[in-house]
């Protein structure tokens, strides 16, 4: 469930249909808008109104992914408000994105120490510590999270990848079941539900969950793969053949048989045993992140989303996910 920001302002009948443009006047340092008098007239903005302006502009800038155009207003914005704690939130979220980590680890402590009541930092907090693989504090920075916004599905998602990379299943299945229960939407979070069963060797219910998560051809291949980390190579085989004559073409399952397998071509009979991948993608089992990302749109190939060090890709992990700065 997303949270609606309180704090969201309307600058003007014409402000938020040109934001281009205002963009631009408030890089500027110019006027960004013209509001409505109680008398009918245009007046001047105030000082608050252009700062709002602006952190409603910042903030669209890094929930679209553009980090380079956010990186100038959010320094200026940060030079006037040293102390505005969603600033530092969405400097780190830049910095995280940009993969410099550690620096995004500071922004976002800071962020934290600003306001602690932000369930959004601490969820960004978590996501830059699971990308350092540090589960156990990253697990302190989600239940803090879920705490703060209960009914937030994403959070629970969050927390139950967390757990899912620790290999504590029973209670990773419990947040992911939390998490689909609050938002029966949230594909990420059928996934790694699907994984979790899979690996507790609940194959139908992981089957049935992955079913939810998109299309035929990507649950059996997520199966799969689980078949992979539970060390059955043959199984896994079948699984990505099966998706394959769902989807002749879909690259997900080509990819994962061809690691699978690298010495045969795809429709030639297969080998009497077929030993486990090399590839450490395919058989590091600390990396569950290697299965198929539903995401919001068409489904990543597993190399994409298991790269050493990379963010699990069935964790949710949002960008920005909550109100507006303050």
């Amino acid at each position: 469930m997303q949270r609606r920001s309180p704090h969201r302002r309307v600058c003007g009948i014409a402000g938020r249909r040109a934001l281009a443009l205002l963009l631009g006047l408030a890089l500027a340092g110019s006027v960004g808008c013209v509001r409505e008098s109680p008398r009918g007239g245009l007046r001047q903005p105030t000082a608050r109104d252009v700062a709002g302006l602006r952190y409603d502009m910042v903030e669209s800038l890094v929930a679209q992914g553009s980090y380079d155009a956010a990186v100038p207003l959010l320094n200026a914005l940060l030079t006037q408000h040293p102390r505005a704690a969603r600033l530092h939130l969405l400097r780190g979220i830049v910095l995280r994105e940009k993969r410099v980590l550690p620096a995004a680890e500071s922004e976002l402590r800071l962020a934290v120490a600003l306001d602690g009541s932000d369930p959004d930092a601490h969820a960004a907090l978590g996501a830059v510590l699971m990308r350092q693989r540090r589960y156990r504090e990253a697990e302190r920075s989600h239940r803090q999270a879920c705490a703060l916004a209960p009914r937030t599905a994403a959070y629970h998602n969050d927390l139950g990848f967390c757990l899912l990379v620790q290999r504590r299943l029973p209670a990773a299945r419990e947040a992911l079941l939390q998490a689909v229960r609050l938002d029966a939407t949230l594909r990420r979070a059928f996934n790694n539900l699907g994984l979790t069963l899979g690996l507790m060797g609940r194959m139908e219910e992981a089957r049935d969950a992955f079913a939810q998560a998109g299309s035929r051809a990507l649950a059996l291949t997520n199966m799969g793969y689980v078949e992979e980390l539970r060390g059955r190579p043959l199984a896994a085989r079948r699984y990505y053949e099966q998706a394959l004559r769902q989807e002749r073409s879909y690259a997900p399952a080509l990819r994962n048989l061809r690691a699978l397998e690298p010495g045969r071509r795809i429709g030639e009979p297969a080998a009497d045993v077929i030993p486990l991948a090399t590839d450490e993608e395919v058989g590091d089992v600390e990396a569950p992140e290697a299965i198929v990302d539903p995401g919001d749109g068409p489904a990543a190939a597993r190399s994409a989303a298991g790269a050493a060090g990379a963010p699990a890709a069935g964790s949710g992990e949002r960008v920005l996910q909550g109100r507006a700065p303050r």
